[in-house]
């Protein structure tokens, strides 16, 4: 099925994505991905500018070591290695964006090429959301 051309970005977005500043404990973007709804966070400078993104894949396989192995303590050790680890040291620093005024046909595509499941929202460089392939699956199947 094609998105109508029309559509665009500002039209299915997230207003409010997470965000978690550089210098921060993993640990932190771990709660934050745990407690709320969220499978990513927006990683920022001090200024708030975008400097990379973590989902929740990226923390499970760093998460998953021990406990693949059935090591009793794992939990354990993933503490004590999600407090040490620094969100910049694990983010995806290749971040690919789209503006609010982008088609969702074009992010759509985007998301589909590079096999990602959000792109963060720039108008210029602040952030102004997050689109996800939650957010485009109820827009086109629940509006």
């Amino acid at each position: 099925m094609k998105i109508d051309k029309s559509y665009l970005v500002k039209d299915a977005m997230d207003t409010t994505p997470y965000l978690v500043q550089k210098g921060s404990p993993v640990k932190k973007a771990l709660d934050l991905i745990e407690s709320t709804d969220t499978f990513h966070v927006l990683i920022v400078d001090e200024n708030e500018k975008l400097s990379g993104i973590l989902s929740s894949y990226d923390l499970q396989i760093i998460k998953n070591w021990g406990t693949t192995i059935n090591l009793k303590s794992a939990e354990r050790y993933n503490n004590i290695l999600f407090n040490s680890l620094l969100v910049e040291e694990r983010m995806n620093k290749d971040v690919i964006t789209v503006s609010p005024n982008d088609t969702l046909q074009r992010c759509t595509e985007l998301l589909t090429d590079y096999k990602f499941h959000s792109l963060p929202v720039l108008d210029g460089d602040k952030i102004v959301g997050i689109i996800t392939t939650h957010n485009l699956l109820r827009f086109v199947f629940l509006r």
